[in-house]
């Protein structure tokens, strides 16, 4: 059959005429009119025919971006009017062809019977004006290809109405500018269920996906807020930052506050998520948190594993990663790193209390402090790697730099000092070997109360204890002691940051120390004196420990001393009474002299003869 229709131009014509009309309703079709005559060239009345129409991209024989077939009855001279775009699709969809892409090209297929024995009727171009309607120069559009010649506060998209004005893609919402409930929605599926939420914002994927009624939240990020339904008042910047919001359709207070990577994700049942007044930043602080509340995670990792904890602080890569307890407070890379269960624990400094699990009430200041201890409680530790090298027991405190224990497990101890250390429990050590004076306006005052003392007894050793002992002179082996105690005074100091420097100062005090002759006694000699003449001394501090060493409570001493002394007065007070006893004899005996020489002088003088008398 031959294509015997009106000439292209009229076709043309009638086109763009239509397209003219139809543009008010922005219909997506093309009105096509045409008249089909048969080969004689009579017109074809009153007959059902089918047609095929293909648009071809460029060139006449591009790419078919656009392919349908449509069915209708011709009228009584021959006309035909049909809708392309309306038609039954085989290639592409008419809404997506890109008018402003290039040239187009249109070929039409007609079977005269109705039938699908196509025959072509030619390919034809499209000229500018039949898509007009997407072309840049269009007056009043917005061009696939971006528009010039606009002007700031004239020229923009939206509304003019007082109508929120909405975006799709893939015919799905992607974005909403709500002025009547105050809602702001960027991305696909963002806000996609808001029904009476007011005065969100969100930008991103999915972001407050589901919220139906929360009001005041902020979302940015892809999946951020997105199972948020009810809840309120709820800040989520970050990829899945609060991504498992509660999802209760109950208005909830969240008043939660979240910057970063995953950050308060929550727990993935979103209902259990009833935790509020949380803070996190950082990529995956409060990961997992579920009813924690009143929490403030800053660093990758801070409170990540934090599920039920609350008021706790985090400021660091990883602190309290795994905690579940309440009020712990940790600032530095690691600190509080491991803990669980603990509570009331402050870990300020880079590993600081990083391996405390269950420990409570602990306190480290100081990067590497306490950072062995795991279980123990009110341990104080001040200075960088104080209380380093030990996992330590309980009630412990150490001041200073390096200040630390021997063993693992002593408590009730106190060191203080640059490398002071406790070599047993119970005990109080204040400065290191190089040390070479302690003191102060006063004397050390021991607490002695008569009220708090039981099974008083006068046995106190005197005489026999004094004049044992063996006072001598000697040196320190400053070098000695550091060894006892594990460290090597050539190392003390290297990890200061003048290290040489300090190296130095402390070998230099060392070796001074080592030089000054000291007075006093051997405490094993003491020792040993007592344990001889069975003196319960208690002024020998005997090791408690293979760690442990000797010591002598000097102020001790003063008490055999003053025994001593009242047994010296005591013995001082019988040769008195002896010695006035005897000087009582002599005078009786000088008296008895006196009257023995009286009574020989009578004689005498009775007798008439001289006696020389011989004293």
């Amino acid at each position: 059959m031959k294509n015997l229709f009106k000439p292209f131009v009229t076709l043309t014509a009638c086109m763009l005429l239509i397209i003219g009309i139809t543009r008010a309703q922005a219909p997506q079709a093309i009105t096509y009119q045409a008249q089909a005559r048969d080969n004689s060239g009579n017109p074809i009345i009153n007959q059902n025919i089918s047609l095929r129409f293909s648009i071809h991209d460029l060139t006449a024989v591009g790419t078919v971006v656009y392919k349908e077939t449509q069915s209708t009855t011709t009228s009584s001279i021959g006309l035909f009017n049909v809708n392309i775009g309306q038609g039954t699709i085989l290639i592409g969809t008419f809404s997506s062809i890109n008018w402003g892409g290039g040239s187009k090209f249109i070929q039409v297929e007609m079977d005269a019977t109705g039938g699908v024995s196509y025959v072509n009727m030619g390919t034809q171009q499209m000229l500018s004006v039949p898509y007009a309607l997407y072309s840049q120069s269009s007056s009043g559009s917005w061009s696939l290809l971006g528009n010039s010649g606009t002007f700031d506060g004239t020229n923009f998209i939206g509304t003019t109405d007082n109508v929120p004005l909405s975006f799709k893609v893939f015919n799905q919402k992607a974005g909403k500018i709500d002025n009547v409930l105050l809602n702001s929605f960027y991305g696909f599926q963002s806000g996609n269920a808001n029904t009476t939420g007011n005065s969100n914002s969100s930008i991103g994927y999915q972001s407050l996906l589901l919220n139906t009624t929360g009001d005041q939240n902020t979302a940015f990020g892809a999946g951020a807020l997105l199972n948020n339904v009810a809840g309120d008042f709820a800040v989520a910047i970050g990829y899945r930052s609060q991504y498992y919001a509660n999802n209760t359709v109950s208005a909830f207070n969240n008043w939660n506050t979240s910057i970063g990577w995953q950050s308060l994700r929550g727990s993935t049942t979103p209902a259990n998520n009833t935790g509020t007044f949380n803070t996190a930043v950082g990529a995956q602080a409060l990961l997992n948190n579920s009813t924690g509340t009143y929490n403030t995670g800053t660093g990758y990792g801070a409170l990540s594993l934090n599920t039920t904890g609350s008021f706790n602080t985090a400021n660091g890569y990883q602190v309290l990663l795994n905690n579940l307890g309440n009020n712990n407070t940790g600032t530095g890379y690691n600190a509080l790193t491991a803990n669980t269960t603990g509570i009331y624990n402050a870990a300020f400094g880079d590993d600081a209390l990083k391996n405390n699990s269950t420990g409570t009430n602990n306190t480290a200041l100081g990067t590497n402090t306490l950072p062995l201890t795991t279980v123990s409680n009110y341990n104080t530790a001040v200075g960088a790697s104080a209380g380093a090298i030990r996992n330590n027991g309980g009630f412990n405190t150490f001041v200073g730099h390096a200040a630390y224990a021997t063993a693992d497990g002593f408590s009730n101890s106190t060191c203080i000092g640059d490398n002071a250390s406790m070599t047993a429990s119970n005990q109080v050590r204040i400065g290191n070997g190089s040390v070479n004076s302690i003191g102060g306006q006063v004397g050390w005052t021991t607490l002695s109360d008569a009220r708090f003392k039981r099974n008083v007894k006068n046995n106190v050793h005197g005489l026999d204890f004094i004049l044992q002992l063996k006072p001598v002179t000697y040196n320190i082996d400053v070098a000695g002691i550091y060894r006892f105690v594990g460290k090597d005074l050539a190392t003390i100091g290297k990890d200061a940051a003048d290290s040489e420097t300090q190296s130095k100062t402390i070998l230099q005090s060392a070796e001074e120390k080592g030089k000054i002759v000291y007075s006093g006694f051997l405490a094993q000699d003491v020792e040993e004196l007592a344990k001889r003449i069975g003196y319960d001394f208690s002024g020998v501090d005997a090791p408690k420990n293979e760690n442990d060493y000797y010591g002598l409570r000097y102020a001790e001493f003063v008490v055999p001393l003053v025994k001593a002394i009242q047994e010296q007065q005591a013995l001082i007070e019988d040769q008195k009474k002896s010695i006035a006893e005897v000087k009582w004899q002599n005078e009786q005996l000088k008296a008895e002299n006196g009257a023995f020489k009286s009574d020989i002088e009578k004689i005498k003088a009775q007798l008439g003869m001289e006696i020389k008398a011989e004293k």
